[in-house]
């Protein structure tokens, strides 16, 4: 099986899905002089890009970008007197305040925040343990008058347009003491729960269906409840969740330590499961939770300290989830949220300081460090972040902990330094929007590197670039230093690579970096040449395991053939780097190894991956590298088509220093014999030429561009021929990649690869901009592109080039036409690009194109293609 998965767990907990693991503290919201209480509330707008939550020592709501580490707050807005819960509009444009001084509502329109006041029309009292629902519509609101007395719930209208927002106040045949107010998911009823009796507490049922006409259709008691029952020391505070169907309603009863289904229509038949080692004198089940496919209940016990996973269908208890360590701390304002996959389900623990992720399913759990005492959580509509108010400090001195569910977890499998080489890397944001880094630098042992900034903070701007060199960032004293960096990204648009040299610039390469892992994966082209000690060639291999857990991995040699030539396995343990040479691989013990063709297939557990890449380096007589070329892993996708983007063969002198040449490795990766096509489309339309080959299963084809296409040996020097290459096979299963290289010497003074392209694609970041002369001028880098457009229609590519501070350098618009490219240096697309060292490139077609990027220099000492990221 061949599979690409994302990496989207940072630590693997026994009994936690990866998903449930990947909970990361990545920011911390602090206007200053906020204080919480314990009944404030954080939510997110429809979008997930902005937080607010309520501050009622200031009288105000503050709005945040969960997306920046730092400096993120964007704006104040005035409410009431003390504000308690916030709650968003069904149709995500208003956020209703509920004010417990002033006993009012502040409506506030998201676009842009503007607010008005609703005041009811006769004198109410909010309280701390109301909230506010609304009809489906969005269009009005529902809030509790708190006072057992009067049993009233009023409706106002949500608008910021001024006037009066009062629309009705219910009261006829409703329950004793109305406290909050639940919406069923299809919208036709909201339930009030009503905590007004010591024994039979009821739930009032009001009609939406003729909105905007809403009565009181029903109340009905849940025989022996005591809803936000109160002990010595806790307060169970009640909610009410719904089967997706909306047919089924549930609650705790915290009396009897119930969990109580009542049926929507037949408000009589009321099931229930009565929790086991609950005592009645310490009754404590308080906050309910439902998984969104209705399968699966969660009960909170705040007594005991424990969650209840129940089966929402039979009402049979599943599993009791308990810190075996005895840190878990549950309180009634300590809500549960279910995330999408149905299992992975989150809770603070405000005795610990805490926060509890858990597994419905395995009832598997781990706890990350919040700010002191957190109640309330919210998570954001796409379950990117998740944000908790942390009561416990000094007055004035509280803060809300911003959470990255799902954070992009981009490995780089190399970092070196204090060898005479050095590692940089490049980071871009091609959006307009924050994010914020987290940096990492791990030994081949996967521990962290002795640096005093190792775990680096980094704000990005929107649009910006932000590159660096691995020692230096992560403040790591002088010496050498060998392994492997993390950057963990709030942003799932977040794009990197790396390229590594020498102090002197003489050679550089490099690949990108993305989230994925490999299962199964191919280095499609190997070489080396080890004769009594010394290397004249060689391929160094760099694999990593991502996990804390021990993987095992299965490499195989391969020859030209497609015949295993060498074959070894290991336990890799977590976060540890597998490296070496095919010679300290696979023939440790051989004086001699000639292996000028080749290809590496490797495997791991079912479940994990790996990430990783080869480097193959040439070097001289004395042992010095004199060029590098990178080789990244592929996954198999079972295509029938392979493109590149560019071929490069000769070049005459004094316009080249060194001619050019291109050779291509395929390896037939299907079961059987393959005819495979390459396919060659001249520039400049005088040498377009097919070539046909026989490919038998697993055999890997090695063939220079000028010998395919019968185009004359560069090292003749004879015109400079470019162009690009189709490659397609009666079978599917094909794989390889292209160099780009020196076409004059045996030992090549630069080279470069790039994989094959399977897919072409729209859109592609180019993360890093090199154009123009550094330092004194001696040196120059150059950087172009390459986009092709092998359609049978004209495509146009908008080219967007960025600085590393996010200004636009300037934009163009490439015309494509069918089966033809562009070929080109940065400075010829949009001129201002000259000099610019820093940015990076975006492109945005109107049809799918294969498109890479590529660096040299002015002395034909360096070259570096890099591919769409």
């Amino acid at each position: 099986m061949n599979r690409q998965r994302a990496l989207i767990g940072l630590i693997l907990i026994a009994g936690l899905t990866a998903a449930a693991a990947a909970q990361i503290l990545m920011g911390e919201v602090v206007a200053g002089d906020e204080d919480f209480g314990f009944y404030n509330n954080a939510v997110f707008t429809a979008d997930g890009l902005l937080g607010l939550v309520t501050d009622p020592q200031n009288s105000r709501v503050i709005v945040f970008d969960p997306y920046r580490w730092t400096d993120n707050i964007i704006a104040y807005v005035a409410t009431g007197q003390e504000p308690a819960g916030i709650y968003l509009t069904p149709d995500g444009l208003h956020a209703c305040v509920l004010n417990i001084d002033s006993d009012t509502v502040t409506i506030i329109r998201l676009a842009d925040f503007q607010t008005a006041t609703y005041t009811p029309p006769v004198l109410s009292d909010f309280a701390y343990y109301n909230n506010i629902a609304f009809s489906s519509t969005g269009l009005y609101g529902f809030v509790c008058d708190a006072r057992t007395t009067v049993n009233q719930l009023y409706v106002f209208r949500v608008t910021t347009t001024p006037g009066d927002l009062h629309h009705a106040t219910l009261w006829a045949n409703m329950g004793t003491g109305p406290a909050r107010t639940y919406v069923t998911p299809d919208g036709q009823r909201a339930f009030v729960l009503c905590n007004g009796r010591t024994d039979d507490d009821q739930i009032s049922v009001i009609d939406l269906f003729n909105e905007p006409t809403f009565a009181v259709q029903h109340t009905f008691v849940v025989v022996d409840a005591d809803f936000d029952r109160t002990g010595s020391d806790f307060l169970c505070l009640n909610n009410i969740v719904f089967s997706p169907d909306s047919r089924w309603g549930y609650v705790c009863d915290p009396q009897y330590n119930d969990v109580v289904a009542f049926e929507i229509g037949n408000y009589a038949n009321q099931p229930y499961l009565d929790i086991p080692g609950e005592a009645t004198p310490d009754a404590s089940l308080s906050r309910i939770a439902i998984t969104p496919d209705g399968a699966r209940l969660v009960a909170s016990s705040i007594v005991l300290n424990r969650l209840y996973v129940v089966d929402a269908g039979s009402l049979e208890l599943l599993r009791t989830i308990t810190d075996a360590m005895g840190f878990a701390d549950f309180d009634g304002y300590n809500n549960i949220a279910v995330l999408s996959d149905n299992r992975t389900g989150l809770i603070h623990s405000v005795g610990s300081d805490e926060l509890m992720i858990f597994d419905c399913l395995t009832g598997g759990y781990a706890f990350r460090d919040t700010g002191p005492a957190p109640e309330d959580l919210a998570v954001s509509p796409d379950e990117q972040f998740l944000a908790g108010l942390n009561v416990g400090r000094a007055l004035g001195e509280d803060s809300t902990s911003i959470f990255c569910l799902t954070p992009a977890i981009i490995d780089f499998p190399f970092f070196r330094t204090g060898t005479g080489e050095f590692t940089g890397y490049g980071v871009s944001n091609p959006v307009n929007g924050s994010q914020s880094l987290l940096i990492y630098g791990y030994d081949n042992d996967g521990d962290l590197l002795a640096g005093t900034n190792n775990g680096a903070a980094q704000l990005m701007e929107p649009l910006t670039q932000f590159s660096f060199i691995g020692d230096i960032q992560l403040g790591l004293p002088a010496g050498t230093h060998t392994g492997w960096l993390r950057l963990v990204s709030n942003s799932l648009t977040a794009r990197a690579f790396f390229l590594n040299t020498n102090l002197t610039g003489d050679y550089m390469d490099g690949t990108i970096a993305t989230d994925g892992v490999f299962e199964d994966y191919t280095v499609t082209h190997v070489q080396e040449h080890f004769s009594g000690g010394v290397y004249t060639v060689q391929t160094e291999l760099f694999i990593l395991n991502p996990y804390d857990d021990t993987i095992h991995v299965e490499l195989s040699l391969r020859n030209a053939a497609g015949t295993q030539i060498g074959f070894m396995e290991t336990d890799l343990e977590g976060r540890h780097m597998l490296t070496g040479t095919m010679h300290d691989l696979f023939f440790r013990n051989e004086s001699f190894l000639n292996l000028p063709d080749g290809y590496l297939v490797g495997t791991t557990d079912d479940g994990y991956g790996v990430v990783g890449f080869a480097m193959i380096r040439h070097l001289n007589a004395e042992g010095g590298v004199v060029t590098v070329h990178s080789v990244p892993l592929q996954w198999d996708p079972n295509v029938n088509t392979l493109y590149s983007a560019h071929v490069a063969s000769g070049g005459e002198q004094p316009g080249f220093i060194n001619p050019y040449d291109t050779v291509f490795h395929v390896i037939n990766t299907a079961a059987e014999t393959a005819e495979v096509t390459l396919a060659f489309t001249d520039d400049a339309h005088v040498a377009s030429t097919t070539a046909n080959y026989t490919l038998t299963a697993g055999q890997q084809l090695v063939v220079p561009a000028w010998q395919a296409f019968g185009l004359t040996d560069p090292a003749t020097r004879p015109p400079y021929v470019t162009g690009n290459v189709k490659i397609t096979s009666d079978r599917t299963g094909l794989l390889g990649d292209v160099v780009f290289g020196d076409g004059l010497n045996a030992l090549p003074a630069f080279e470069s690869c790039l994989a094959l392209e399977t897919a072409p694609a729209r859109q592609a970041v180019f993360s890093h901009v090199a154009h123009g002369p550094v330092g004194d001028g001696t040196l120059m880098y150059f950087n172009g592109i390459s986009v092709c457009n092998f359609n049978t229609y004209p495509v146009d590519a908008t080219v967007w080039i960025y600085r590393q501070d996010g200004t636009l350098t300037g934009t163009h618009v490439l015309h494509l036409e069918a089966d033809s490219r562009y070929l080109g240096l940065l400075s010829n697309i949009i001129p201002a690009a000259w000099p610019q060292l820093g940015g990076y490139v975006v492109l945005d077609a109107t049809g799918p194109v294969v498109a890479f990027e590529l660096f040299l220099d002015n002395n034909s000492r360096l070259l570096s293609a890099v591919p769409r990221n």
